[in-house]
């Protein structure tokens, strides 16, 4: 799990895939291949990848009362978190232990792309988690 702070499912899993152990999340809205149509991450979401969908967007903004932030995700795949006032950081692993940007009042992007060529459907899962 990454995460950030001031320092420091309905089932919507996609066919051939189930992280309902991981509790519930929203499937992707097509389209969201464009970071105009990046989905609300609130607080979860499933997605697939596929040969001709290679980058799902996803979006979110730190609320107000919080004071940390994580992102937790499943899947084969890497996340690349950007949000105005910092680098983008492109996450491999689910236990990476990159610390997240915490700006609140700015909108956070994340794509969502498969860690290797795919010969047939990708699987994701990403939640965030604020405290």
């Amino acid at each position: 799990m990454l995460s950030g702070g001031p320092q420091g499912i309905t089932n919507g899993s996609p066919p051939g895939v189930d992280f309902s152990n991981l509790g519930p999340c929203d499937s992707e809205r097509e389209p969201n291949d464009d970071r105009r149509d990046a989905n609300q991450l609130a607080p979860a979401r499933c997605g697939a990848l596929s040969a001709s969908d290679t980058i799902d967007y996803l979006t979110f903004s730190i609320k107000s009362t919080s004071s940390s932030l994580a992102l937790k995700f499943a899947g084969d795949i890497r996340l690349r978190v950007e949000v105005r006032g910092a680098s983008a950081i492109v996450i491999n692993d689910d236990n990476d232990d990159t610390t997240l940007p915490f700006i609140k009042d700015e909108d956070y992007i994340v794509g969502v792309t498969a860690k290797k060529p795919m010969t047939s459907l990708t699987g994701w899962r990403v939640e965030v988690i604020e405290k």
